[in-house]
């Protein structure tokens, strides 16, 4: 019978390296497991704020072009019919808003809608102008948020929705000749943050 061959310190040394290595890397890889995580919690968030954000705009608009149909509010002018197919594309960009915040998060309650009974009172000129407004708002706020958006099939939908917003506000413009009525200022459009939104929309009752 052969004598057992002795186990030297490095034999041992190694042995505990390797334990030692092994260990290293499952803490590592929990660890790195936890910041993707937290990484993927953080564009979730933030995509969420964005879809919050602009769900707020859309409703106020939603609720502006739906009150102007129902009133009759623009009279005889000839931007009734955009007004009509506004409310229908507005009411299309909640509901899909609306299933991004399901998707991302816990839904919020509709705020109480405006009753832009001051607006109504100036008149069809009034309505029309206040609109347009609303309109290049919403297309500014679109845009304002378009680099931020981490979730790809957000960002498409972000993008296809301020296409409508940008013309329907050109539409809108034109007839009611709100600027020069017919072309851009400038070469580019011009987003607006989330804080130049929000203090613009203050005179919607937002």
């Amino acid at each position: 019978m052969r004598p057992a061959t002795p186990r030297t310190p490095a034999a041992r040394i190694s042995r505990k390296g390797l334990l030692a290595v092994a260990g290293a890397s499952l803490v590592a890889a929990c660890g790195g497991g936890d910041d993707k995580e937290r990484e993927r919690q953080a564009r979730t968030a933030a995509d969420l704020e964005i879809v919050r954000f602009l769900l707020g705009v859309e409703r106020i608009t939603t609720a502006f072009w739906e009150a102007v149909v129902q009133r009759g509010a623009l009279g005889d002018m000839q931007v009734a019919p955009i007004a009509r197919q506004t409310a229908r594309n507005d009411r299309t960009h909640v509901e899909t808003l609306e299933r991004y915040e399901r998707r991302l998060g816990t839904p919020s309650t509709p705020p109480e809608t405006p009753g832009f009974g001051e607006i109504f009172a100036a008149g069809p000129r009034e309505v029309l102008e206040s609109g347009a407004e609303l309109a290049n708002l919403a297309a500014a706020a679109y845009l304002g948020q378009a680099n931020r958006i981490q979730d790809r099939n957000l960002l498409a939908s972000v993008l296809a929705i301020h296409s409508v917003e940008g013309r329907q506000a050109a539409a809108i413009n034109r007839i009611g000749r709100v600027g020069d009525g017919v072309l851009p200022d400038d070469a580019f459009a011009q987003p607006l943050t989330m804080a130049q939104v929000r203090s613009r929309m203050k005179r919607f009752g937002a």
